[in-house]
């Protein structure tokens, strides 16, 4: 399994990375990338099976690349995981 991390703040996607590695499972694969431009060509480069992904970032929200995620790959798996404290999403 390979997991897409999509966060502008390295931190967050550094801290996500080792608490997938915490699981011990050695099928599974993080790959990491700081926007959602990035993430849309990781997905096209290679096979991708689940991206988790900030709402705001600059340039194109997570939820931008969702959408164009659910087009282009309706097979990967999505999940958004934010801090972010505006409610209207």
């Amino acid at each position: 399994m390979t997991i897409l991390l999509v966060d502008d703040e390295m931190l967050v996607r550094n801290w996500l990375s080792m608490l997938i590695s915490q699981l011990g499972r050695s099928d599974v694969t993080t790959l990491s990338v700081s926007n959602a431009a990035d993430a849309l060509e990781c997905c096209r480069k290679q096979k991708v099976d689940l991206v988790i992904t900030d709402i705001t970032m600059p340039q194109m929200s997570g939820l931008d690349l969702l959408k164009a995620l659910s087009e282009e790959f309706p097979e990967i798996k999505t999940a958004v995981l934010s801090a972010y404290d505006d409610y209207k999403y």
